[in-house]
């Protein structure tokens, strides 16, 4: 299982990481869409290409090759971790 922390208050950070995982589907092949779903009603979709990454909503996770699990940091003080129970969906189309 594949675990990756976000602090989704530094857009920066988040974009190298999406940049990281785009590469690596880059080289495995896959340029599939693929989306975040959690019980906070998280629902974004993303298509994936070798020349970048097309994303709808705001980035709240990031996936790489399943099961990843998303930690993210929270807003609300301090930089505690908690986990959103995130998991990654890698459609085929």
């Amino acid at each position: 299982m594949n675990e990756v922390v976000v602090d989704t208050r530094k857009d920066t950070a988040v974009r190298g990481v999406v940049r990281h995982a785009l590469g690596t589907l880059s080289e495995t092949g896959y340029t599939d869409r693929f989306r975040v779903e959690g019980r906070e009603k998280l629902l974004y979709s993303y298509v994936l290409t070798d020349k970048g990454i097309d994303a709808h909503g705001i980035l709240m996770a990031v996936l790489a090759m399943p099961p990843l699990v998303v930690r993210k940091v929270d807003s609300d003080g301090g930089g505690s971790l908690r986990t959103d129970g995130l998991t990654g969906i890698l459609q085929r189309n």
